[in-house]
């Protein structure tokens, strides 16, 4: 048009300029959907944490839970955590200082949820929880929880040395303290066979490895505390058979002074066990083991 006479030179210079004004604007708003999605994406995160109920809080009188000796106690316990699809439904056993006990039941009917209620993640919305004769809810949530060792079925450990990882719950503890932890889990051997024995830096997560030595390191972790209540939650389950039998041999040898919760799917008949404790809708039916290896048997 230009050439034709039909635009003079300055016409076509601000109809560029123009176009080049527009443009920047409309390939900013593409960039800006791009920012839009992410930005949902992290509100949807954000809105997952702010749901997250607070703990419950201590009581003004709360009193610390030292020198435990580990008896537990339900008494007609239900829980929900929305307040009508229990879980729980007037649970009650009672468990004995010293007493190594099972709590068998399928996935999802509610074993984790019944350990949060001792660990007080959570509050029974009827019935009361005894340790040592005392309503958790009486004591300080923090000291009880420092009384009490957690193993998972699901290693957690942290890209760190193997020292700092034993020594998570308890920064403050010696060498000593801390390799005579880990000789009890059988992971001794093995820690001083890696490049810098204890100081060696663990992979994310453990990863650099076996599934079976992970957990012998977190069991190790539990142990140096030497709490009076020890809580494992499948710790064999995704492990090897030789690293099960170390690891249940471990358990063994800690025993003594300790009571042990013990979670599992199934139990094999020759196990051990104090108790045996079965989750089944919602209710607690408790056994002696010998009482167990019948049913299993027929």
């Amino acid at each position: 048009q230009a050439f034709k006479g039909y635009m003079t030179p300055g016409d076509l210079l601000i109809f560029v300029s123009y176009l080049k004004s527009v443009y920047k604007p409309i390939r900013d708003l593409g960039k800006s959907s791009v920012r839009v999605s992410r930005a949902y994406v992290s509100a949807g995160r954000i809105e997952e944490v702010l749901a997250i109920e607070e703990e419950p809080r201590d009581a003004p009188n709360a009193i610390a839970a030292t020198n435990l000796t580990g008896d537990i106690v339900f008494r007609n316990v239900s829980f929900a955590y929305d307040g009508r699809h229990r879980l729980l439904d007037d649970v009650s056993f009672h468990i004995h200082p010293g007493q190594k006990v099972a709590l068998v039941g399928p996935s999802g009917i509610g074993k984790s949820s019944l350990i949060g209620l001792i660990l007080r993640l959570y509050e029974p919305q009827h019935g009361s929880i005894m340790i040592d004769r005392v309503d958790v809810r009486d004591y300080q949530r923090e000291s009880l929880r420092r009384s009490i060792g957690l193993v998972l079925q699901d290693s957690v450990l942290f890209a760190a040395s193997v020292r700092e990882n034993i020594a998570y719950g308890l920064p403050e503890a010696s060498l000593d303290a801390i390799e005579a932890a880990a000789r009890h889990a059988h992971a001794h051997d093995f820690i001083m066979a890696l490049p810098d024995g204890y100081d060696t830096i663990l992979g994310e997560r453990g990863c650099t490895l076996s599934g079976g030595q992970r957990q012998r390191i977190c069991l190790a972790r539990a142990l140096l505390k030497q709490p009076p209540i020890l809580i494992l939650d499948e710790p064999t389950s995704a492990v090897d058979p030789a690293s099960a039998s170390m690891i249940h041999d471990a358990i063994d040898r800690v025993q003594a002074g300790k009571t042990i919760l013990m979670i599992s799917h199934q139990i094999l008949p020759d196990s051990d066990f104090d108790q045996i404790l079965t989750l089944r809708d919602r209710k607690i039916c408790v056994s002696a083991p010998r009482e167990h290896r019948v049913r299993l048997t027929s």
